[in-house]
């Protein structure tokens, strides 16, 4: 696989995704509150004093989380690495492959139509520039979706994906769908079969960079190593008062910070399977 480059841009947006309940993980909101407040009213009522202390640092835990300070060097260690970069300064071979990762879809309530989730714009939008600007390069280009299909809405016969970069200027020739997968991990091991089966001189990762860390790090288990191509960079702002801002960019970073260090539990002792059986998240 030819090795891509690009100029790098510094023109960070600062789009904010929404804690997914497909995580399956309760909000770290939630879990300090009700801890702080359980172990103040324990501590309070028994004069235990223990409790009282564990519940004064859970409290200056959702402070430091609330402010920014925690969710910002959580969010800067996964994004770090990562830049946001033009796709017309881009290179390209001759066949280029773009994976666009989305975050599942909705239902419009009245009219019932499918729409992607507001986290999944950018990277849709992303993904529809840099097809263009393969093209333009004079590359035959193809958009494989991945991450439309989750295990609470399985339905996904109408791609709003597809449509939208259709929308965009995307021909629904160049358009390959991945919908078996419902996770990450599941994700990668297909495409990485679909890839293998017909390589590309040059293939891209389009996702956020907040998740791009946990993505590489998955389609490297099956030996697919893409060049990243961050679709939003994260902005943590760190200020006196609380927001639940934070919380939610705590929650998300977390949930990266955990599927890493499974990946690499599961590793050592041998449970991330290759095969299509495989239950990684």
């Amino acid at each position: 696989m030819k090795t891509i480059t690009g100029h790098i841009v510094p023109s960070p947006t600062r789009l904010v995704p929404r804690a997914s309940p497909d995580r399956a993980a309760c909000s770290t909101t939630v879990i300090l509150a009700l801890f702080c407040a359980g172990a103040l009213a324990i501590g309070m009522l028994t004069s235990h004093w223990t409790a009282v202390g564990l519940g004064l640092v859970t409290f200056c835990l959702f402070l430091l989380i609330g402010t920014g300070i925690v969710p910002h060097a959580l969010a800067q260690r996964l994004q770090r690495a990562f830049s946001v970069i033009r796709p017309a300064h881009a290179t390209f071979g001759p066949s280029v492959c773009i994976i666009l990762l989305g975050e599942g879809s909705t239902s419009d309530p009245r009219t019932h139509e499918r729409l992607p989730s507001w986290i999944a714009g950018s990277r849709i939008a992303m993904a529809a520039a840099l097809h263009r600007a393969a093209l333009a390069a004079g590359a035959k280009s193809r958009i494989i979706i991945a991450g439309e299909r989750t295990r609470y809405d399985r339905s996904v016969s109408h791609s709003s994906y597809a449509r939208a970069l259709t929308d965009l200027g995307v021909g629904d020739s160049d358009v390959i769908q991945e919908n078996e997968g419902l996770n990450t991990y599941e994700h990668a091991r297909n495409i990485s079969a679909m890839l293998k089966a017909q390589p590309p001189e040059t293939a891209y990762l389009v996702t956020s960079a907040l998740h791009m860390k946990r993505a590489l790090l998955y389609f490297g288990a099956f030996d697919l190593h893409l060049h990243p191509f961050p679709s939003d960079i994260i902005h943590v702002p760190r200020q006196i008062l609380p927001v639940g801002y934070n919380f939610a960019v705590a929650d998300i970073a977390l949930h990266q910070y955990i599927g890493i260090l499974r990946f690499y539990i599961y590793e050592k002792f041998g449970l991330n399977r290759r095969s299509r059986s495989s239950k990684q998240g």
